[in-house]
């Protein structure tokens, strides 16, 4: 297929993309290191968890956050007691109305260099004054390498004035917003919540990532060219012969041929430029086997005594 196609190119050429648009999390978390992950967060609400809040009380909490670059990956976990609603810089991402059910989410769709707003619409439920808070962790990692941590505490400002929501879009909130009032926990909140958050937590807080996969990625007119459908189209066989358009995308299509250029200086690099350890690398991992004598003299005469990229590239 079209992607695997691709996910081979990347895999002998290093050149695979470094974020993905799925939003999924593509981590194992070792056991051993949930107990050791450090939590920040602590559960937050509005004035009146100085005292006991009001059933059916909604307010609203938020934090800004100015990042540097692009967000490589990142995710967070979040619940409350009630129920949430999550938006990032206005757009609708999570809602929940279950305390035990940690909410994970990935975060590189929706955070942008500079100016980020990060708000919750929460709510209490019962129908007497109980005990309600909102607890939020996230862990980033920028392009540029930096590594952030985001979690509910102090610095974030509440609201009693809720707006409207507007087809998953949150509306105009005026400009009433205070400090948050940090809760303690209820010991409810801390037998069925501390683990999970620690768990969940460690699920998308590596950067521990395995190669990026082209299933993961938007589709591409690359791609297309090759036989990737559309999401809604089924494909039940491919023809056997190149079609002139995937042809030429095969020639000169400038990912692919990034790719190549990528790749060859990869392979000059791993094989210290000898001729010989880069073509018998290149069979190993291509094609599982090593080259047969014809082979190994056809790919002499193209790379020479000292492979140039543009030679690898042909190859």
């Amino acid at each position: 297929t079209a992607e695997q196609f691709l996910d081979g190119v990347w895999q002998m050429t290093g050149a695979a993309p470094d974020k993905f648009d799925a939003p999924i999390f593509r981590t194992k978390v070792e056991q051993a290191e949930v107990p050791e992950l450090e939590l920040h967060a602590r559960w937050i609400w509005g004035d009146s968890a100085k005292e006991t809040p009001p059933p059916d009380e909604t307010i609203v909490v938020r934090r800004m956050i100015d990042l540097s670059a692009g967000v490589k990956w990142g995710g967070a976990v979040l619940t409350c007691d009630n129920s949430h609603v999550l938006y990032i810089n206005g757009q609708e991402v999570d809602r929940g109305q279950n305390l035990a059910q940690i909410r994970k989410l990935s975060l590189h769709k929706f955070l942008k260099p500079g100016i980020n707003e990060i708000t919750a619409v929460i709510q209490n439920g019962g129908t007497k004054p109980n005990p309600a808070g909102f607890l939020f962790e996230a862990r980033i990692e920028l392009e540029n390498g930096q590594q952030y941590w985001i979690a509910s505490n102090e610095s974030w400002e509440w609201n009693p004035d809720v707006p409207a929501e507007r087809k998953g879009r949150l509306g105009r909130i005026s400009e009433n917003w205070k400090p948050v009032t940090i809760v303690k926990p209820a010991d409810k909140w801390t037998e069925i919540v501390d683990d999970q958050v620690r768990e969940r937590l460690a699920e998308v807080a590596t950067g521990k990532q395995p190669m990026i996969r082209a299933s993961l990625l938007k589709n591409t007119p690359l791609m297309k060219s090759l036989g990737r459908p559309m999401r809604e189209q089924i494909v039940s066989m491919r023809p056997s012969q190149l079609t002139t358009l995937e042809a030429i995308d095969l020639s000169n299509e400038a990912s692919l041929a990034e790719a190549f250029t990528e790749g060859a200086k990869r392979l000059i690099e791993h094989s210290d430029g000898d001729p010989q350890r880069l073509t018998e690398y290149l069979f190993l991992y291509a094609l599982s086997r090593p080259p047969t004598p014809e082979e190994s003299d056809l790919v002499s005469q193209l790379l020479g005594d000292s492979p140039q990229p543009a030679d690898v590239e042909d190859l």
